[in-house]
């Protein structure tokens, strides 16, 4: 069984049929399904409309045999597509969305094979063009999962090879020819809709996989605000005591001195990239995280407005958003925001922002981890 694995996860893609794991594609699947649902209501009304308006081509080309192709159209395609639409809405149909969709492009391939068999030859020529419609919109449009949309396909391939050879007899020339473009087409097909169910399965991994790393930078960051808020504490009770006696002030100053190189030991190490901005919004601090995520040194950061580093468009968000903080003494969590990496490229980041205070408690600028 040919597998892909996703990097820095266990997640793994049958290449062959496109399933995941078994507790993973029912994750997949139920989320496939109802993100699908509303595309999938308007597919069947337009699938609805195109086979019925082609009635009056029918009426044009092979009048004399309109009210049997009328019949495939309007009495058997038309109500059971409706009736699927109808079923839409009701809780038994997200479970059986994928066959009940192959049944649709199956019946219309079928029709569109019977209006060949009974129309005569060279006017039956012109209809296996339908066919090709069929397959682009069940390849492409319709939602179907590749095996599915695979199978409704060479079931119709079948069919259209038996009616042409034994039923309609069209000539071995025009037989011949309409092939090539019947299962080019139908290759083709199958080509799309794989690349489609593929690229969505992708994206569905890397949207969990992003999820799960915002969770962990929240309970980091969660974390970081209580140790935050400890040390502030700490800092708070310390400046009471010092009021009362000058050697304990010295004593808290050597203790709060100590504290600040444990805690910029610790914004040097961190992954995470950790700043301070003044109250212009200028960099007054920020840790080597910088230069291993953007790239930029921390000389070339330093003393310049974070908006340097920002797309032009989004300048004006964070000046609102860094006012609301320093005017405001607001905390933001879990802003996204993009930044210009050194190379010219947009990073999109998780940020989050606090006020710095003075030890008068006047908020200063504020401090941000990305």
């Amino acid at each position: 069984m040919l597998t892909v694995s996703s990097q820095g996860s266990d997640l793994s893609l049958n290449l062959l049929t496109l399933s995941f794991r078994e507790d993973l594609e029912r994750e997949f699947m139920k989320d496939y399904r109802k993100k699908s649902l509303g595309h999938v209501r308007a597919a069947l009304l337009i699938a609805i409309f195109f086979y019925s308006v082609f009635g009056i081509l029918d009426g044009l080309l092979v009048p004399a045999y309109k009210e049997s192709l009328w019949f495939i159209r309007y009495a058997v395609f038309t109500p059971y597509v409706l009736g699927v639409f109808l079923f839409s809405f009701t809780r038994f149909f997200l479970p059986i969305m994928q066959p009940m969709l192959a049944s649709v492009i199956l019946l219309a391939g079928l029709g569109i094979v019977a209006m060949i068999v009974i129309a005569p030859f060279p006017v039956s020529y012109s209809y296996y063009a339908g066919l090709i419609l069929v397959f682009i919109y069940g390849y492409t449009f319709f939602k179907l999962r590749f095996i599915w949309a695979s199978a409704a396909g060479w079931l119709i391939v079948c069919a259209y090879e038996y009616g042409a050879l034994y039923l309609a007899q069209s000539p071995l020339s025009s037989l011949i020819s309409s092939n090539f473009f019947f299962l080019a087409g139908n290759f083709l097909g199958m080509c799309a809709c794989y690349c489609n169910e593929f690229y969505a399965r992708r994206d569905f991994v890397r949207a969990r996989e992003l999820e799960e790393g915002r969770k962990q930078a929240r309970v980091a960051n969660r974390e970081l605000e209580k140790r935050v808020e400890e040390r502030t504490a700490q800092v708070l009770a310390a400046n009471k005591d010092l009021r009362e006696e000058i050697e304990e002030r010295k004593v808290a100053q050597i203790a709060l001195k100590q504290s600040e190189q444990r805690f910029k030991s610790l914004s040097e190490n961190s992954p995470q990239i950790i700043y301070t901005l003044a109250s212009d919004g200028s960099f007054a601090y920020v840790n080597p995280a910088w230069e291993k995520v953007l790239g930029h040194r921390v000389d070339e950061v330093m003393g310049r407005f974070f908006v340097d580093f920002a797309p032009p468009e989004d300048r004006d968000l964070y000046v609102k958003l860094f006012k609301r903080i320093r005017d405001g003494k607001e905390t933001l969590e879990d802003v996204t925001g993009t930044l210009y990496h050194r190379d010219g490229t947009k990073r999109v980041f998780s940020m989050y922002g606090v006020p710095n205070f003075d030890p008068d408690g006047r908020v200063v600028g504020m401090v941000g981890i990305i």
